[in-house]
Order: structure tokens, then sequence, then C-alpha cells
């Protein structure tokens, strides 16, 4: 039997399962669709506020460091 089970199968779903199995725990994702078929399909891999001069400064920093990393992450 699984350690942990996450309900959704969502970006924030799957990266925390990747998390979990690369820290040695067991987990099993229930998703009533595709994986990533729902809201993180729709957003398309949008990392940028779409109106940058709304957000305060730590939201567009957090972005250009998602922007850094999301290469890397997606070619895994």
């Amino acid at each position: 039997m699984s350690e942990v089970i996450i309900i959704g199968g969502g970006i924030i779903g799957m990266l925390t399962a990747r998390e979990l199995h690369n820290a040695g725990v067991d987990v099993l994702v229930i998703e009533r669709g595709p994986l990533g078929g729902e809201s993180s399909w729709a957003g398309g891999g949008i990392i940028s506020p779409l109106y940058p001069w709304r957000y305060s400064e730590s939201v567009n920093q957090l972005a250009e460091i998602s922007k850094t990393i999301y290469p890397a992450l997606a070619q895994q």
C-alpha cells in the first residue's frame, strides 16, 4: 500500500508526487481524467503573470526564477 495518496494529477499533484518519489516515498496519484488534463493543461505552461506590473516584486521574482528552471524540469 502507498505511503501517500495524492488526489489530483495536475501540475501541483504531479510535482508533489515527483518530489516525494525522489525522497523515497511510495506515492499513488489518483486523477479522474488524463494527468495534467484540466486547468494545468489549459494554462499551457504559463509561468509569467499576464500583467506583471499589477503584481508585487516578489511575484515577478518568483516568475523569473520559474522561467529559468522550467526548461530543465520539462525535459525531465
